[in-house]
């Protein structure tokens, strides 16, 4: 991964959901991945995220599989695909995972 990314995003913040009615707490149904852009200009920022799109997405998910509670599944991230992606206007990419 090239450094541009790591010098234009902070870390991305990772959130294990599960949806309405899901009590087994030892699951997760998504997974979401918000990486905040630190481009000044939205369009510049908008187009840094469709030209650089694998590489936030790579990111992302190197991120779900250093943390201790993704560890805790007992699963590799190969198991996860992108189910949606979204760029708000408070310049968050904000990439959804659920399992394959």
């Amino acid at each position: 991964m090239n450094n541009e990314i790591y010098k234009k995003t902070a870390k991305p913040l990772i959130h294990f959901r599960r949806e309405y009615g899901n009590r087994n707490t030892k699951t997760f149904d998504f997974i979401d991945a918000e990486i905040r852009v630190c481009i000044a200009s939205y369009d510049e920022a908008l187009n840094f995220c469709r030209s650089n799109k694998k590489a936030l997405i790579e990111y992302a998910l190197r991120t779900i599989g250093a943390g201790k509670r993704f560890k805790r599944y007992g699963i590799t991230t190969d198991w996860l695909k992108v189910d949606n992606i979204i760029f708000t206007n408070q310049k968050v990419l904000d990439i959804m995972f659920v399992l394959k």
